[in-house]
């Protein structure tokens, strides 16, 4: 793993309902596997300069750490990890499976250190989340791995799910109020604009931003206001909050930059998983794709009268709104569910298993 969780924090909070499985976790209970993550001790300084090619150099650590185990197939949930423990693993002619999820196959280094990591191994597999991403890594990888897999983005449905299944009511039906989540390439800036549009406009709008992302590093990109305007909030939420933020919310705003990171999908799956209409910022792949089916409404980047019209589109026209948004739910449930996601992991670790024995 890229990051540490406390796994069994994770177990005992869904059992409760008080937040969502992690994918991970339940991957390692269907396998029978462990979960390995970043905290092998002190970087050495051959990690330290791994970390300026691609990944941090906690992950070169982990990597190591890796190679020293007993694993004969090892599942990454990204090209940061993934792509350390390929080079590895190759130098040392160590003889194990490797699965990479990559998130972001486009950018520089993840295309040419990854693809000649792969190559050196025998027994290799890449999985990713969009349609758009994996005919990328067709052309890309070609004849480089054993297998590509397409584990479709996901968000655990049945945690995120809306009010009126727990037999809530929604407190917000009379007020217009805006959720949103996230840092990753996010432009709070834009919203901020939006909102100082609309109360000029003399509608009142409250917004609720949960100010959290699991893999923010001083890399990430955000554009947050110096000033927050009066009636938007950023701070850290709890699972259950975040749950009751998108079931309260008029519409869940997912205003980013310009990226070819996809970001802003497990934001978007949540939402529409609870209900809620969404607005988004079109990007590539898998957003484009929601706003192409007309499960959401898409702006263009960068444009914050464009998200003031389509927020003030929303609270005009509430019925076509909620349609959309239960057409989106249906989707979700049916393509985005974890699942499934899991699933195909685990038959992907176990195929690639079946080869290296």
């Amino acid at each position: 793993m890229s990051t540490s969780v406390d796994s069994q924090s994770f177990r005992d909070r869904h059992a409760a309902d008080l937040g969502p499985h992690h994918t991970m976790v339940s991957l390692a209970d269907l396998t029978g596997g462990s979960l390995m993550q970043p905290d092998g001790g002190p970087p050495s300084i051959f990690d330290r300069v791994g970390g300026k090619l691609i990944g941090r150099p906690e992950l070169w650590t982990s990597a190591r750490a890796i190679l020293r185990s007993d694993a004969d197939v090892v599942y990454c949930t990204g090209e940061d990890i993934g792509i350390p423990l390929a080079l590895l693993a190759s130098v040392r002619r160590r003889s194990m499976a490797v699965g990479i999820y990559f998130l972001a196959p486009q950018r520089p280094r993840a295309k040419f250190l990854g693809r000649a990591a792969l190559r050196l191994l025998p027994n290799t597999f890449a999985a990713t989340g969009t349609e758009a991403k994996l005919t990328f890594l067709e052309g890309w990888l070609k004849d480089s791995v054993n297998e590509l897999v397409l584990a479709h983005e996901q968000t655990d449905t049945t945690f995120f799910r809306p009010a009126d299944v727990a037999g809530a009511t929604n407190p917000a039906a009379t007020r217009v109020h805006i959720a949103s989540c996230g840092l990753e390439q996010r432009d709070y800036v834009k919203l901020s604009k939006a909102l100082g549009r609309l109360n000029r406009d003399g509608i009142e709008v409250t917004a609720g931003v949960c100010a959290v992302s699991p893999n923010f590093s001083d890399r990430t990109r955000v554009e947050i206001p110096e000033t927050l305007p009066t009636g938007m909030e950023m701070r850290h939420y709890e699972f259950d909050e975040l749950r009751d933020l998108y079931r309260t919310a008029t519409v869940t705003v997912i205003p980013l930059l310009e990226n070819e990171y996809s970001a802003g999908l497990t934001t978007m799956l949540e939402a529409i998983a609870c209900g809620s209409p969404v607005i988004m910022t079109r990007t590539e792949g898998l957003a484009s794709d929601f706003i192409d089916q007309d499960l959401i409404v898409g702006i263009p980047p960068g444009d914050d009268e464009a998200l003031a019209d389509a927020i003030k589109m929303v609270i005009k026209e509430p019925d076509e709104h909620r349609e959309r948004a239960e057409r989106a739910r249906n989707w979700v449930l049916t393509n985005h569910s974890s699942t499934p996601y899991v699933e195909t992991l685990a038959a992907a670790a176990e195929r690639a298993g079946a080869t290296q024995h």
